[in-house]
């Protein structure tokens, strides 16, 4: 498994080889709303406390506009395919 700092690069720079059209499709569905984004960017307690899931959307987050990057290398995969 990688990191969430490696995940970040890989959809920082849209590497097909590095991460699966079904990998990729999970994680569209795991991406962080709005809401949640706010919460964690405004978050200034102790990091080492938070949830996996928190942590991942920490390391997403410092990709400026992470979940549109996603969802478009999402497509761009998915279109790839067929």
């Amino acid at each position: 498994d990688m990191s969430f700092d490696e995940l970040r690069g890989v959809i920082a720079t849209a590497d097909s080889a590095k991460l699966s059209a079904d990998k990729l499709s999970m994680l569209v569905n795991y991406l962080p709303t709005d809401e949640e984004a706010a919460l964690i960017q405004d978050f200034q307690g102790d990091k080492t406390k938070l949830g996996k899931a928190e942590l991942f959307f920490v390391a997403m987050l410092q990709l400026p506009r992470f979940s549109a990057k996603a969802r478009g290398f999402f497509v761009r995969t998915e279109f790839d395919t067929r």
